[in-house]
């Protein structure tokens, strides 16, 4: 008897927490409270980042690692990023990479680019009547990112090797 009795005092506390936790919202204009937090490079600004709700939305959590990843960290983005940073611009050019990315998971990555401002697209001056895409400034600031990631692949993976 007394375990049962147990088992509704916890079943109690926890739907006070799942109520607590469902009016508990994140507001992003609170910014910590003005906690002094740690910063990668210290006396340097970072803007608060002004994302769309739904962005927000689907968010796991606001964690600057889990969003960027979210963003950029599924295994065609980077190469479509890659590939416009080498020149390329048109789809028919993404498609022939060596990794062969499918038709429909280009367009949903260039789309998702281009809604998240790292990509814009403009009408190719090359072939008339078509679109073509490039880096706006903020897909461009990735080229440090890119050059570590390029740099650790190499001195880390064996048989890789940079040709483009």
């Amino acid at each position: 008897m007394q375990n049962a009795s147990l088992h509704l005092h916890f079943a109690s506390i926890l739907n006070k927490v799942k109520v607590r936790t469902v009016k508990i919202r994140f507001d992003p204009d609170h910014r910590y409270a003005g906690a002094s937090l740690p910063r990668a490079k210290q006396g340097t600004a970072h803007p608060i980042n002004n994302a769309s709700s739904v962005q927000n939305e689907n968010r796991r959590s606001v964690c600057p690692v889990a969003c960027t990843l979210d963003l950029l960290g599924d295994k065609w983005t980077l190469l479509v990023v890659r590939d416009l940073m080498h020149g390329k611009s048109h789809f028919k050019e993404f498609l022939a990479s060596p990794e062969r990315i499918a038709t429909n998971i280009l367009a949903e990555r260039l789309a998702r680019l281009s809604a998240n401002g790292l990509v814009e697209r403009y009408p190719s001056s090359d072939i008339t009547g078509r679109e073509a895409y490039r880096l706006t400034e903020k897909g461009r600031s990735l080229q440090g990112v890119m050059a570590q990631i390029k740099t650790w692949g190499l001195d880390h993976i064996e048989g890789t090797d940079a040709r483009l």
